[in-house]
């Protein structure tokens, strides 16, 4: 097997590179470059240097780039010694060398400057800490308020427009930013503004980054509130959320579910934003006792949730196809049950049992209905209900029935409204939403009427009934 080195060649030009590190060039036969877009290749041209420039010109992604970088250094290190040549730094954002370096027993490194560090230094920054990433791999969970942000490998016009979209999702309007292009050699260009502000002034190539000032204003992450939290409970937090419990916060939880559940139906989405922050609270917290506990920690949560979606999805994550939500569901529930080492298909029908038995119910009907056993039209549908409805009507009469046949007739009901489309929760609040809305007009007319509605006599309770239903 061949010996590989690994030389970064900093962000500038040749004068990056020591003399030394340019003598071992030397010893090689196989010198290869990622790209010899850099000013560097201007001084190395006494050298037989080949680089991988057509690759991504013939591939789909840079990852496949770089992986196909990694098969063909590694075809010719089985048998002779090599040189691989990056800009800036071997060990910051260079997939290829990270692949090599898993595969390769006998590798060595010289470092350089990374571009990040060059970015950061002719923007005259004093940097407390910096994160960097690749453009391609931007997203909105990529900020971290706490550091500056150099996003590299802006290398179009396309991705600069789709970086700055995220970033001025991700950072309040005021933030400031910096576009460097060409940093450190002649002709190159740095634009600095706030989002607020932005226009495009550069044309990117392959040596644009963009710096983003941490910044000034406070801005919360999710760490802010895990720490917040810390806080709150610690030795000079607040008397009341140290107190708490995982029993004694439990309703707390519902509470907020359901607030979270009323904003939607309501469509208030400021109100859901708000919401939304009051349950993920509720998780922190919860989290926060535990790990206190010596259970698990807010880290743990957050990785067991993501295993487990990546785990259930594998039409997403893995090879597997399937083209419809409905496959999808019965994939999902087979993975499920699988990790829960459920065997039966009864035992599923048990799955929900701790919630409301409205829900409970419909997840009964949903799950056997996706095996086909459902009724056949909606005629078929209503003689059911009919028939419970006189069995019902029966039972008036033995006392000891009526429990089982009104239960009976509520389950009816719920699996008609499945039949039809409806989720039977719903529909229930809102025949609660206007049985109150028609007692609240009753009162009115009672008002109207110089009445006052709770000593009113069964007779007149109807006939404000009837009116109401009018309006």
């Amino acid at each position: 097997m061949g010996k590989l080195l690994v030389i970064g060649l900093g962000s500038t030009d040749i004068n990056d590179i020591k003399d030394s590190t340019l003598n071992r060039l030397k010893d090689f036969k196989n010198i290869y470059a990622r790209t010899i877009n850099h000013e560097a290749f201007k001084s190395l041209k006494a050298y037989d240097i080949k680089s991988f420039d057509s690759l991504y010109m013939g591939e789909e992604s840079i990852d496949m780039v770089d992986e196909r970088i990694a098969e063909i250094i590694s075809d010719i290190l089985k048998t002779e010694d090599l040189v691989y040549l990056v800009p800036g730094s071997p060990f910051i954002l260079e997939k290829s060398v990270k692949i090599l370096k898993d595969q390769e027993d006998d590798i060595e490194f010289i470092n350089n400057t990374s571009a990040a560090e060059l970015v950061i230094g002719l923007c005259n920054h004093i940097s407390e800490g910096y994160k960097t990433i690749s453009g391609k791999d931007l997203k909105l969970s990529s900020a971290d308020y706490s550091l500056d942000l150099v996003v590299q490998e802006i290398d179009n016009e396309f991705l600069l427009d789709e970086v700055i979209t995220i970033l001025k999702d991700s950072y309040p309007g005021t933030t400031r930013f910096s576009i460097v292009k060409d940093g450190g050699l002649q002709g190159q260009e740095i634009y600095t503004d706030i989002f607020d502000k932005y226009q495009r002034k550069i044309i990117p190539n392959h040596q644009t980054s963009i710096l983003v000032y941490r910044p000034e204003d406070p801005v919360y992450g999710f760490s802010d509130l895990v720490n917040l939290t810390d806080t709150l409970r610690g030795p000079d937090g607040c008397p009341w959320d140290i107190e708490q419990t995982h029993e004694s916060m439990k309703y707390n939880l519902v509470e907020e579910t359901y607030e979270v559940i009323a904003a939607i139906e309501e469509e208030d989405y400021d109100n859901l934003n708000e919401e939304l922050g009051d349950l993920l609270f509720q998780v922190v917290i919860h989290s926060q006792i535990a790990y206190e506990n010596g259970d698990f920690s807010i880290l743990d949560v957050v990785n067991n949730i993501t295993n487990k979606l990546i785990y259930r999805h594998p039409h997403v994550f893995s090879d597997l196809k399937l083209d419809k939500s409905s496959k999808v569901l019965q994939n999902w529930d087979s993975i499920k049950f699988k990790s829960k080492n459920i065997n039966f298909f009864w035992e599923r029908l048990y799955s929900k049992k701790n919630l409301p038995s409205t829900i409970w119910s419909y997840d009964i009907i949903d799950k056997v209905t996706r095996i086909g056993f459902d009724w056949e039209d909606k005629n078929q549908a209503l003689e059911k209900v009919l028939e419970e409805y006189l069995e019902v009507k029966e039972a008036l009469n033995r006392p000891q029935d009526l429990e089982e046949e009104l239960g009976d007739l509520l389950f009816t009901l719920i699996n008609l409204s499945h039949y039809l489309g409806y989720e039977p929760e719903g529909l229930l609040k809102k025949a609660c939403e206007k049985f109150v809305s028609r007692f609240k007009e009753m009162e009115n007319i009672a008002l109207k009427e110089n009445q006052i509605l709770t000593e009113l006599g069964t007779s007149e309770l109807e006939r404000l009934w009837q009116i109401s239903k009018q309006v």
